[in-house]
């Protein structure tokens, strides 16, 4: 959209909605949708440890992958990681995708 203004002010103002912006916060590095092992599908990895140490994802965050909606139940559960996720259910879409 285009915006007018009068001396370097804006005149009015333009909210988007949340499907007009990109909320992307990172990556799915691998995750293990069809893996026989019921604790596997439940987790991910993902790409940038630092949504974990600036605690950007903590445990209970919500978050989505391909529309899914997740809640976060533990990081680094069992020593497999900081970047590792231990989701509420069992994600089941591609082993790498982007997230929300």
């Amino acid at each position: 959209p285009s915006f007018k203004s009068r001396n370097g002010s804006p005149l009015g103002r333009f909210t988007p909605t949340e499907v007009e912006c990109d909320t992307s916060v990172g990556l799915v590095l691998q995750s293990f949708p069809s893996n026989v092992d019921p604790i596997l599908r439940k987790r991910m990895y993902l790409e940038d440890s630092k949504l974990v140490s600036d605690d950007i994802i903590v445990v209970n965050s919500e978050i989505y992958v391909e529309n899914q909606r997740f809640v976060v139940s533990s990081i680094n559960d069992g020593g497999c990681g900081v970047t590792c996720l231990t989701l509420n259910q069992d994600y089941r879409g591609t082993r790498i995708s982007g997230m929300k």
